[in-house]
């Protein structure tokens, strides 16, 4: 059984990552009856991909295009595998075409939703034990004091959204 697999690479990343598990995935292994159609695309912008000449393609665009790809391959269904900002994008793909995606792993979990923003900032304003416990509340607040850590200790991010071309 050929089973298609869309394999989508992280930050500074490119195709390549995938090369030396590309055998793998390809050929037929003792014991199983299944191997991988591999599609590795480069997210636009990385590796030899070209950038967008339009502002705004993010990461749910990205799973649109990609969406778009499988389906122009041959591929309703498929499975997925992403990393770092792949993660991301199968994330999304997975959350959008439900009827598409037959499975998904991810090496990274990015969660984001407005109820834990929403009680991060009102602690900030509140007295302790009401939104975090008071034995939390130092590790928590204040919040400018944990903004600078985070600042200080990521690099990585403050290089992929300033300067992602390099």
């Amino acid at each position: 059984k050929v089973v298609p697999l869309l394999l989508i690479h992280g930050w500074p990343g490119s195709f390549v990552e995938f090369y030396n598990i590309l055998p793998l995935l390809t050929t037929p292994q003792e014991g199983s009856s299944v191997v991988f159609e591999v599609i590795c695309p480069s997210i636009p912008g990385y590796g030899f991909s070209q950038s967008s000449s339009k502002q705004g393609l993010g990461h749910l665009e990205t799973s649109q295009i990609f969406l778009k790809l499988m389906k122009r391959l041959g591929f309703e269904k498929f499975y997925l595998q992403g990393g770092d900002w792949g993660s991301i994008i199968a994330t999304d793909m997975a959350t959008m075409y439900p009827e598409n995606v037959l499975g998904v792993h991810v090496n990274m979990i990015a969660v984001n939703t407005a109820g834990p923003n929403m009680k991060l900032m009102l602690g900030a304003f509140l007295p302790a034990g009401i939104v975090v416990s008071e034995k939390d509340q130092d590790k928590m607040y204040p919040l400018g004091e944990k903004f600078s850590y985070l600042i200080r200790e990521t690099g990585y991010l403050h290089l992929q959204a300033t300067k992602p071309d390099t």
